[in-house]
């Protein structure tokens, strides 16, 4: 560190360094906060991760394609294509993929048919994580439905989360128990499962609900048709 702060970045004007960091892709901005102590202050006071970024693209879900088709600009220099991951390859037939969600320059992919999260993809470098399977989250001893949202910021850090949020309970044959269909929704603690890519796996966290209940998981049901 102390080459940095001895050479001539370290006189440079607050103007002129802020100025210079913003002209660097996002990625290495952030990166760029672990140099030294006066550039983290200078990013972080410019909010330069913060900035609008320019849309060169934008990624579609399509039924029955292998992967969404991203649309762009002509000189954008991501290309979007996804025949990096191991899917392309192990099963070139089955397992459309599908954006489920994004963040920050990261997408997260899900199974097109189970929803099941399985891929958190950076399209700019072609760098990707699987993720393991969930564990599944019960209400009252009822399996829910789920689903997972991508987490990521990197003025804070360079990790990511993905939670997976429960929706409503599973109906087995097209009915619950009167007694689940009664229980207030959303519940008065809510606990899902959150994938850091810090520790590498699945792990419960519990959150309280602010307010109360929009009303009983029958008319949750009934509102969500």
């Amino acid at each position: 560190m102390g080459q940095y702060e001895d050479n001539g970045a370290a006189s440079l004007p607050d103007d002129l360094l802020a100025d210079i960091l913003g002209r660097l892709p996002r990625r290495w901005l952030a990166m760029s906060r672990s140099v030294c102590k006066a550039w983290q202050a200078t990013i972080d006071a410019r909010r330069l991760l913060l900035l609008p970024l320019r849309l060169d693209g934008i990624f579609l879900n399509f039924t029955h394609h292998k992967f969404p088709e991203f649309f762009s600009r002509p000189w954008t220099p991501v290309t979007g294509e996804m025949n990096f991951l191991p899917c392309a390859y192990d099963n070139p037939e089955d397992d459309c993929c599908e954006v489920q969600d994004h963040c920050n320059g990261l997408l997260l992919l899900q199974d097109a048919l189970t929803q099941i999260p399985n891929y958190v993809v950076n399209p700019a470098t072609r760098r990707w994580d699987s993720l393991p399977d969930h564990p599944p989250i019960d209400v009252m001893g009822v399996e829910c439905m789920t689903t997972a949202y991508l987490v990521c910021d990197p003025t804070a850090s360079l990790h990511y989360e993905v939670f997976n949020i429960p929706s409503f309970p599973c109906k087995i044959n097209g009915h619950l128990d009167p007694l689940l269909e009664e229980s207030e929704w959303p519940q008065a603690t809510c606990t899902m499962h959150v994938f850091s890519s810090r520790t590498r796996c699945w792990e419960p966290r519990s959150f309280d609900r602010d307010g109360d209940a929009i009303g009983t998981i029958a008319t949750s049901f009934r509102i969500n048709i």
